[in-house]
């Protein structure tokens, strides 16, 4: 799975594949090459500017950005009413009749349509276009730069996107994520029900995670069992301490696993190999722990060496922590007859123009329920400024 989450200012995306949530150690802070790097393991999420308060402007050389600069949620959008006058991606959605103005946070903020107008026209009239190809300009251009941060987490790794489902978080989510599975080649998206705060329910529904590491180099092909033993024993014991620690917390399970970062003889990047216990005992084990990195290293890199021994670099500990969790119960069903349409409204396409497009209300919609759309040829590879006749 894709876990994404676009808010105010940011996208997110992490990923889980095999059921396991990938980490990394290489966390920057201040962007990836010119800000820090924190050496730390933690989850790998890929943070860019692109959320609905992201403003969209034209830069010195005539091209279209999209954040990283954002209107937060104070002055926010134009189309809040609270004073904001740059244009935004919220605003571009409203332009496009993504969001229904009177419906907006189930009515509690009525959307200002003729100031998301206003912040557009400048935009527009720079680009010698309408308010509504500026509109879909901004939202092609916000997806693309998303597109671009998942295809980093995905493919770089290894990994296929058109095998995974999008899991589509925050409050913004809906706004562009079905252009962006089309991209992608994703043809499942979940909008869970609790989407609008996702990593809020996702922390009250976690586990109390931590890692401890020794460096202590050792090759396979001669491994001395004795040392990398005492160097996971060590880590072992810290973890002990520290779930020890949290018995006010009153865990409902502890466990511990074992990994070490291993590569390739002189190569520059390790892969972290979870190993089958708290000891290596014998050649047998030490041979296991090959198997798993080759098998490991052709998922990574689509290449494996069978039979090349490995330079194992640092030996960890991960112990966790299992607490209660709320309870999850299922949100009430109100049982509706008929189709779950308002009304039909106009709502703006790529190559389709602006066309009168039902709304459904999702709370009406029963269980199983299929809406039929219109087949559609959209790729953002090709979008309509980029076309030869257009100055």
């Amino acid at each position: 799975m894709l876990v994404c989450d676009t808010g105010g200012t940011t996208f997110d995306v992490g990923l889980i594949s095999a059921g396991e949530i990938h980490y990394s150690a290489e966390t920057w802070l201040g962007g990836r090459w010119i800000g820090h790097i924190t050496g730390t393991r933690s989850v790998d999420v890929r943070s860019i500017g692109a959320g609905g308060g992201s403003i969209v402007w034209i830069d010195s050389g005539g091209l279209v950005r999209v954040g990283p600069q954002s209107a937060g949620s104070d002055p926010g959008p134009a189309c809040y009413g609270l004073g904001g006058t740059d244009p935004t991606v919220t605003d571009a959605a409203l332009l496009l009749g993504y969001l229904h103005a009177s419906n907006f946070l189930s009515g509690r903020l009525v959307l200002d349509q003729a100031a998301a107008q206003s912040a557009f026209v400048p935009l527009a009239d720079q680009l010698q276009t309408t308010v509504e190809r500026a509109a879909e300009a901004a939202m092609v251009i916000a997806s693309e730069n998303i597109v671009g941060a998942i295809r980093e987490i995905t493919i770089s790794q290894g990994i296929d996107p058109r095998e995974m489902t999008i899991v589509a978080g925050g409050g913004a989510s809906g706004l562009n994520i079905v252009p962006i599975a089309r991209e992608l080649g994703c043809r499942h998206v979940l909008l869970p029900s609790t989407a609008g705060v996702l990593s809020a329910y996702g922390a009250l529904h976690s586990d109390i995670i931590s890692e401890f590491a020794v460096s202590r180099y050792a090759e396979t092909r001669n491994l001395d069992l004795e040392a990398v033993n005492e160097a996971l024993a060590t880590v072992g014991a810290k973890a002990d301490e520290f779930l020890a620690g949290l018995h006010t917390l009153h865990p409902l399970a502890e466990n511990k696993q074992f990994y070490v970062d291993a590569r390739y003889r002189q190569q520059v990047w390790e892969l972290t190999v979870p190993l089958q216990g708290a000891q290596l005992e014998d050649e047998g084990d030490v041979a296991a722990l090959e198997q798993a990195f080759h098998g490991i290293h052709h998922r990574v890199f689509a290449v494996s060496e069978p039979g090349q021994y490995l330079e194992c670099l640092v030996w960890k500990a991960r112990a966790t922590a299992e607490l209660a969790k709320p309870l999850m119960t299922a949100r009430p069903f109100r049982p509706h007859t008929g189709v779950a349409s308002s009304d039909l409204a106009p709502a703006f396409f790529p190559h389709a123009g602006r066309i009168a497009t039902p709304r459904f209300d999702g709370d009406l919609l029963a269980p199983g329920a299929t809406i039929e759309g219109r087949p559609s040829s959209v790729s953002l590879r090709r979008p309509w400024w980029s076309t030869p006749d257009l100055k």
